[in-house]
């Protein structure tokens, strides 16, 4: 069974009086490298706006169950840490 770390850190940066909020996406380094592609392109690119990360952050886990099926992982466990 394969076994799946997704890791988002938030980073704040504060510059000047505007603070951004960015994502950083970091996937268990004991995965296949076919397996991490196909997973970073079903998750797509990394949100820029507010809107964007919730929409990316909630919908991470299916897709990267998706990601996975379609090389053959059916039963994958995912751990997703915020």
């Amino acid at each position: 069974m394969l076994r799946l770390f997704i890791i988002f850190c938030l980073n704040f940066i504060v510059i000047g009086n505007a603070v951004s909020k960015n994502i950083e996406l970091t996937i268990s380094n004991n995965l296949p490298d076919d397996v991490v592609d196909n997973i970073k392109s079903y998750l797509g690119d990394l949100p820029n706006t507010e809107l964007e990360r919730i929409s990316f952050l909630h919908s991470t886990e299916s897709n990267a169950i998706k990601a996975l099926q379609a090389l053959g992982y059916y039963q994958s466990n995912i751990d997703l840490i915020i």
